[in-house]
């Protein structure tokens, strides 16, 4: 069950004599990069459904670096079978640049506090199966 609560829009604001609409909004379809379709996939693989998709103003980041994003989409996904014991749930925020996505898994326990991770995926190197393998070792270290 999908649940995008993620609405994002165009709203020009014009003020136009006559307008037929002057609170007239634009949706957009967003669809992900190639690299983040990737990763998605490899948690799917890993035995995880997307719950929800959002967004929020935190800022994004790991030990060495930050992201300097306006906004940030936040990729929620639950257990089915393998793992659903260890983890309530793992939210993905992406953060896509120039030959590189960097990644910051937040893992959710039971009874425990949230630890984080992060990962940086070479555009060039988008096999599915690496993805996979290297998702579920994190999944084993966590």
């Amino acid at each position: 069950a999908r649940r995008n609560l993620a609405r994002v829009w165009l709203q020009p604001g014009l003020e136009i004599d006559q307008t037929v609409d002057a609170d007239d909004t634009e949706h957009l379809n967003i669809a992900p990069t190639e690299a983040i379709e990737a990763v998605l996939e490899a948690v799917d693989r890993s035995g995880f459904y997307l719950d929800r998709i959002s967004t929020d103003r935190d800022r994004v980041g790991g030990p060495d670096w930050r992201a300097d994003l306006a906004l940030d989409q936040v990729f929620e996904f639950k257990p089915q079978g393998r793992g659903r014991s260890k983890f309530d749930g793992v939210a993905l925020h992406f953060v896509p640049g120039d030959g590189q996505t960097r990644i910051l898994m937040d893992f959710d326990r039971p009874h425990r506090t949230e630890t984080s991770r992060t990962m940086t995926l070479a555009h060039e190197e988008l096999d599915i199966e690496t993805i996979t393998g290297n998702f579920q070792e994190y999944l084993d270290d966590v």
